[in-house]
């Protein structure tokens, strides 16, 4: 049923046109929550059950994940203005369930592409070490400083290089008499999965954005300016916790020098 408050035909159009509209970004919010959501209990599942000795995220990542993603991507799809074509399209049948088919399609895709390139990455990243130590254990590390070389006592940070040792020193490489190269740590491995799953849900957002239409075009510039005011957000908010001492290692449990070259 509709009531009319004019005498004025046109509103019809103007309130369907509307109608249409709020449906739309009601799906598109869930097209964007839900796979972003899936994804950071599903990296940490997937991780644990696929090899990864300890969690690929902090709990405090997945935490900072879910709100910031919340409260900044969230949001953008739900002031979405209306899709070209929108009134060409037939009238929605009666009883259509929010989530349809082609719906939960996206919606999964989206959810295990994200988990794959985070867990992904996180492998990835671990191929380019040589060596995987014993825990605790003690070996002929190269020390510039000495020599001759030093032993020290290691502590075995989870998969990836040994980030600390008995003397507190920093160390380059060990030799292949050793058993290889260490590259990357469990503190390395989280900075990489923790950009690539909140940089995915940024794209995730993008491609929500288009229900009808597709993402990859010039329009995607336009239209909604406080989509572009999210990602920025987000990007610089993932740089400074990156890079940043005493936030990136003290608080979300990351590599205190960041990340290099081949990790972005």
């Amino acid at each position: 049923e509709m009531i009319l408050a004019d005498d004025n035909f046109a509103t019809i159009v103007v309130a369907v046109r509307e109608g249409r509209v709020v449906w739309d970004n009601l799906r598109k919010v869930l097209l964007v929550n839900t796979p972003i959501n899936n994804a950071q209990g599903m990296s940490v599942l997937f991780g644990l059950a696929i090899g990864l000795e300890q969690s690929p995220l902090s709990p405090i990542q997945v935490l900072y994940s879910n709100l910031i993603c919340a409260i900044t991507l969230g949001f953008v799809t739900a002031i979405e203005p209306a899709e070209k074509g929108i009134m060409k399209l037939p009238p929605r049948r009666i009883g259509k369930r929010l989530i349809g088919r082609y719906l939960l399609l996206r919606i999964l895709l989206g959810t295990f592409t994200l988990t794959f390139l985070v867990v992904g990455s996180c492998f990835w990243l671990l191929s380019y070490n040589t060596a995987t130590p014993s825990k605790a254990a003690e070996m002929y590390i190269y020390d510039p400083k000495c020599e001759a070389g030093c032993h020290y006592n290691l502590t075995y940070n989870g998969p990836g290089k040994i980030c600390q040792t008995s003397e507190d020193k920093d160390w380059d490489a060990i030799p292949a008499s050793a058993g290889g190269v260490i590259e990357y740590c469990l503190a390395d491995l989280r900075a990489i999965a923790f950009n690539v799953l909140d940089f995915g849900a940024i794209a995730i957002t993008l491609s929500a954005r288009f229900a009808y239409n597709s993402s990859i075009s010039p329009r995607i510039f336009k239209g909604n300016k406080y989509c572009w005011y999210s990602v920025f957000i987000v990007a610089v908010l993932q740089v400074f916790i990156t890079y940043v001492p005493g936030v990136n290692d003290i608080i979300f449990l990351m590599s205190r020098d960041g990340m290099d070259g081949t990790q972005w």
